[in-house]
C-alpha cells in the first residue's frame, strides 16, 4: 500500500552504473520504498518461478551530481536495490555499522567495482558499499563512509 508521502514524492532519476568505477554517494532522503519489480519494456509484475514476487528497494539520494540535460536537476537520485550483488554490498554495509534498516539522515555510497565470474555480456557487476547511519553523520563520527580506504570514490 503506497501512503501519500510516498504518492506526492517525485521520482528522482535512476542511478546508473555503466562502467568500473561509477558508483554514487549521498545522504538517504527519506525512508526506503520496497516495491515489486518490472520487466521492460512492458512494465508487467515480475514473479519469482515459485511464484514470489520479485522486489526492489528504492532508496532515494541527495548526492552532488548535477546533469546537464536535466532540467533544474537538483541532484536527486533513485538508486534501485535489485539483484543478488548490488542487495549482498548494501546489506554488508549496513551490518558492519551494526544497524539493521538505511534510514532518512543516512549516508550511503556504493560503487560498481569488477565484473564477477561469468562469460561474455552476462558477467554480473560486483559492488561495495558503505553507509554512516544518521546518528553518526550527525555527531561528526562519519561523515565519510570510506574512512578506511586512501582515496575518494571515484565520483
Amino acid at each position: 500500500m503506497v501512503n501519500s508521502r510516498q504518492f506526492l514524492a517525485q521520482r528522482a532519476p535512476a542511478v546508473k552504473f555503466p562502467k568500473i568505477g561509477a558508483g554514487v554517494a549521498g545522504t538517504v532522503e527519506r525512508e526506503p520504498e520496497v516495491q515489486q519489480q518490472r520487466g521492460y519494456p512492458e512494465g508487467e509484475l515480475l514473479f519469482w518461478p515459485n511464484g514470489d514476487p520479485k522486489n526492489q528497494m528504492l532508496v532515494t539520494l541527495a548526492t552532488k551530481a548535477r546533469d546537464p540535460d536535466i532540467e533544474d536537476d537538483d541532484g536527486m537520485r533513485t538508486l534501485y536495490v535489485k539483484g543478488r550483488n548490488l542487495e549482498l554490498a548494501v546489506k554488508n554495509a549496513i551490518r558492519k555499522v551494526r544497524c539493521q534498516d538505511i534510514l532518512p539522515g543516512g549516508f550511503l555510497t556504493v560503487t560498481y567495482v569488477r565484473d564477477g565470474d561469468g562469460q561474455g555480456l552476462h558477467r554480473p557487476k560486483v559492488y561495495e558499499a558503505a553507509y554512516a547511519p544518521p546518528q553518526d553523520v550527525a555527531d561528526g563520527v562519519s561523515d565519510d563512509p570510506w574512512p578506511e580506504k586512501d582515496e575518494k570514490p571515484p565520483f
